[in-house]
């Protein structure tokens, strides 16, 4: 369990933070994000044609998907938290992604269920709406055991996580 407060963050704000920290259950440790669970990482995405750090060349017709005052005020305005939520993300958003792509193709609603939501909380931070829609929608059909659309919505939300992820790593 994590004890203590975080400096400026709103009770949401270090909710949100909690929830997606992946933390190791029975130490109460952070995971390792160099270890063999980022190669596999690395080789779902080169399976799936993604690339845990896509490329950033956002052109100006690219409308931003980042609220950064928003998320700052929800944070306090404390930029050195907005900046480890961002390494949080960097973290943790591409793990999620490849476990919704080996969910999907495993036909694990309960699975995808679990990584959407998770992952909808991550891109809440940074009030995303866009993105945390499209992963709500996969959210709720997984929900419903309906998985026949989820792949048109999971290719939308690789769009949309790559622009995010762009775009976030502009403010690092």
């Amino acid at each position: 369990m994590i004890k203590g407060k975080v400096k400026g963050a709103k009770n949401g704000a270090l909710l949100n933070l909690m929830d997606v920290a992946k933390l190791d259950s029975e130490s109460s440790r952070p995971y390792n994000t160099s270890g063999p669970l980022s190669k596999l990482t690395t080789d779902l995405f080169k399976r799936d044609n993604m690339k845990s750090t896509p490329p950033c060349s956002l052109s100006p017709e690219v409308p931003s998907v980042v609220q950064y005052e928003a998320a700052l005020n929800r944070l306090g305005g404390d930029e050195e938290l907005f900046k480890a939520f961002i390494n949080i993300f960097d973290a943790d958003a591409p793990v999620l992604m490849a476990a919704m792509s080996d969910q999907m193709q495993d036909n694990d609603a309960a699975g995808l269920v679990k990584s959407a939501h998770a992952l909808r909380g991550l891109m809440s931070n940074f009030g995303a709406n866009e993105c945390c829609q499209t992963a709500l929608q996969i959210e709720n059909l997984a929900q419903q055991g309906d998985l026949s659309e989820v792949e048109i919505h999971f290719s939308n939300l690789k769009d949309h996580f790559g622009v995010l992820a762009c775009e976030l790593r502009q403010y690092l």
